[in-house]
């Protein structure tokens, strides 16, 4: 046990050392060594390694901040593929891992799962061109079933169903409950 703490504070001093210093910080280590402290104390006051300061020291212009070069990603060469199957068809990220894996794709399951998340975001944000009508000029017709229901006046078990119009002007919404879905209480009915 002893061995592993001592083993993870050795790499934590080496990360510690690799750790970029702001430009600040560096031309404060210059200003504390010309007004008289040692790279010891510069370093205790800036809660940095000796040895950070004196390898700062030696360079002759501030550090400059550069990224590293970016890893292709494995999920690249099968964007294009993707994206082609989630246009055309609304698959989960389920799926598509499945799919592209027999295409040799090697990469994780939350890669694609975050990809897709992000195609369907943009996919679904694209403007939707509604279909108006005039009014009277077309409405939607439905039945719904709404389960058996004992009734205590008639001592039976009926279905109960749901007739429902929306009017494709208004969207005003008509509904109705029979005993039966068809066409004779419709008939039969003077409200409709």
């Amino acid at each position: 046990m002893l061995f592993l703490k001592i083993i993870f504070i050795i790499i934590f001093i080496l990360i510690m050392e690799v750790i970029m210093i702001k430009q600040k910080d560096w031309v404060d280590m210059r200003n504390l060594l010309a007004s008289g402290l040692t790279k010891t104390e510069i370093a205790k006051q800036l809660g940095v390694s000796r040895k950070t300061v004196f390898n700062n020291l030696k360079k002759n212009s501030t550090p400059i901040y550069s990224r590293k070069k970016t890893i292709r990603q494995k999920i690249e060469s099968f964007k294009e593929c993707m994206n082609l199957r989630l246009e055309k068809y609304n698959l989960t990220a389920t799926k598509l891992y499945k799919e592209i894996q027999n295409q040799g794709y090697l990469g994780k399951y939350g890669m694609v799962a975050r990809y897709v998340s992000f195609v369907k975001d943009s996919l679904a944000s694209k403007a939707v061109l509604r279909f108006e009508t005039l009014p009277g000029e077309q409405a939607q017709v439905d039945w719904g079933h709404f389960g058996k229901f004992y009734d205590r006046e008639t001592k039976q078990t009926i279905s109960l169903y749901c007739f429902l119009i929306i009017l494709g002007f208004s969207r005003t919404l008509y509904v109705e409950f029979f005993s039966k879905a068809d066409i004779f209480n419709l008939a039969g009915n003077p409200r409709l």
